[in-house]
Formats: structure tokens, sequence, C-alpha cells
């Protein structure tokens, strides 16, 4: 998934697979910022319009989640309540996982070292 009007080399790389039934994967690679947020947000909506139980967030190649790019989370957050379903973020890289911490957001999103793992606390 890309957009066009970023040049290549900023662009956020997301994937997004059907992980098994009920549970959508998407993984993310590069900067969340206010220049890529709405390639994650498109993606998030993606994800939700599967109407899956479980979406799993891994942000393991995210060298840097700007406030836009938090601010997506705790969207994501609120979607996944309002659709009965949870929201799981992934293997954050240790800065990603710091910008989490210092907001706080830590206390309402479910943090989780790997995708196995959330699979198996979730389940």
């Amino acid at each position: 998934m890309s957009d066009p009007a970023i040049p290549a080399d900023q662009q956020l790389r997301i994937s997004v697979s059907a992980h098994s039934a009920g549970v959508v994967l998407l993984a993310a690679a590069g900067a969340v910022d206010a220049l890529t947020d709405t390639q994650l947000a498109t993606a998030l909506d993606q994800a939700w319009a599967q109407s899956p139980d479980l979406v799993l967030l891994d942000l393991a190649d995210v060298p840097f989640l700007g406030s836009s790019g938090l601010s997506l989370l705790v969207d994501a957050h609120h979607q996944a309540q309002s659709n009965n379903a949870r929201l799981a973020i992934c293997a954050p890289s240790r800065p990603v996982q710091r910008a989490i911490e210092v907001t706080a957001l830590d206390r309402i999103l479910a943090i989780h070292p790997s995708t196995t793992a959330a699979l198996e606390d979730l389940a």
C-alpha cells in the first residue's frame, strides 16, 4: 500500500492479511508521522471493514511514531471498542514502545512482545 504523492524513500509500507478466522494482521514498516499517517489510517479502515474479532498491529519495523501515529492508535482502540473487537499492538520497536509509555497509552492499549504472544494471551 503506497501513496504516489509521498516520495518512495519516505513511504510507510503496510501489509494487511487475514491471519486466521476473525484475525487481521497489519504489519507496518517505516516512520508513522504526519506525512504517512493517512496510509496507516487507510490500512486500519481496511482491517475494520473485514469485521474482525481481533486486529494485530505489528510495529516491529516502525522506527518512529509521531503524535499523529499515537493519535491513530487511540482512534484504533476506540474503533475496536465500537466494533466489540480487540486491538493488539505487537512487537513495538524500542522507540515506539517509549513513545507509548511516555504518553501513558500503555495503560489503555494492549501491548504484546510478538504476534504469537498476542494470539496466546487473547485466545
